[in-house]
């Protein structure tokens, strides 16, 4: 789930073919707010931990009305024309798209965690994928919301 905090005029949007079948697809098992990296065969979940580019998913997700919890999967026009709708630029938003271990800081910049697709928060033990960066934390994790506020670039 993700809430822009940022005018729509000022964020890139472009909507692109996504692989489905085998691996990691990202119409089964995708939600809204999830970052996708461009593959030969369209877009995908990651495969490998920080890589980049990496696009944030703005396609309606899944809805359970009953619930009011998001659940995996895109609407049925996504899921026939194999295509989704990203985000690119530099933008501000709330999200619950990200790994809560290590617990986000703020200041700390975010790369795409492999195979989930969401933000995790990259330490300072030099690890490899510093260069995947694509976003910094804003402000702390709302308790209530479970929400980040992250800026990307």
């Amino acid at each position: 789930m993700l809430k822009i905090r940022t005018n729509l005029d000022m964020i890139d949007r472009f909507d692109a073919t996504v692989r489905s079948g085998a691996g990691n697809d990202l119409l089964a098992s995708g939600y809204q707010g999830v970052w996708a990296v461009p593959s030969a065969n369209g877009f995908d979940l990651p495969t490998s931990v920080g890589t980049h580019p990496a696009y944030m998913v703005w396609t309606e997700g899944n809805y359970n009305p009953t619930t009011g919890v998001e659940s995996i999967g895109f609407t049925p026009d996504a899921t026939q024309t194999t295509k989704l709708t990203f985000l690119a630029g530099k933008f501000r938003i709330l999200t619950n798209m990200f790994e809560d271990t290590p617990t986000p800081t703020v200041g700390s910049p975010m790369c795409v965690n492999a195979t989930t697709g969401k933000l995790i928060q990259i330490t300072d033990d030099g690890n490899a994928f510093a260069s995947g960066v694509v976003a910094h934390v804003m402000t702390a994790e709302d308790a209530t919301t479970g929400y980040l506020e992250i800026q990307t670039f």
